[in-house]
């Protein structure tokens, strides 16, 4: 699986070095905790473009909510091929791999770019319930967007299954608060519909 994202409206960015690092830093970390699920970690390429090779979707799309929260308040888009690589994995960087996966991932990352909104999307022939997947990610796109910093902290928080104690902490705002953020945005319906995704693209791989 290839995936390819990019950051929305990237060269309004101020201080473009200073960010960079930042991301570098994130992609290292991001790449460690997910090291058993990925052939390749993320990596900057062209721009403000980046690359990763995962092996299993288990953590793909927890990483992905990672990066979202990290970037906060600029926006990405992330372009998922799933089908196999032509050449041999780089286990160090994403870079220097071709194939299926990649070509499917590369026309998707295109596609976005002509929406205005962020948004997560898997592309591939043999995915299972592809046309399902499509519109629970495009509408979820259409929610997300909305979403302030602290309801994507409390969706990790959720993803990651920490305390309610902790995600407290973490978003500086009352257990109540969280709760009724949790309630009022969907996001553990949200989570059940992501894990099922999971299941479906961990089908797709196997069949």
């Amino acid at each position: 699986m290839a995936l390819i994202g990019d950051i929305a409206m990237s060269k309004k960015i101020e201080n473009r070095e200073k960010f960079q690092n930042k991301i570098s830093l994130l992609f290292k970390k991001v790449s460690a905790a997910s090291k058993d699920y990925l052939h390749s970690p993320y990596t900057l390429t062209l721009g403000d473009e980046f690359q990763a090779v995962y092996r299993t979707p288990d953590s793909i799309m927890t990483d992905i909510w990672k990066i979202i929260e990290a970037l906060y308040p600029h926006r990405a888009r992330f372009a998922v091929g799933v089908d196999m690589l032509s050449t041999k994995i780089n286990p160090n960087k994403a870079i220097g791999m071709d194939g299926p996966a990649f070509y499917y991932a590369r026309d998707g990352i295109e596609e976005l770019k002509q929406y205005s909104r962020t948004i997560i999307q898997f592309y591939g022939k043999n995915i299972r319930n592809l046309n399902l997947i499509d519109q629970y990610l495009i509408l979820l796109s259409g929610i997300s967007s909305r979403w302030k910093h602290n309801t994507i902290k409390i969706f990790n928080g959720l993803l990651n299954k920490d305390s309610l104690e902790k995600i407290s902490n973490n978003t500086g705002i009352s257990k109540r608060a969280v709760y009724k953020n949790t309630r009022s945005n969907y996001l553990e319906e949200i989570i059940d519909l992501q894990r099922e995704i999971t299941k479906s693209l961990s089908q797709s791989i196997e069949a």
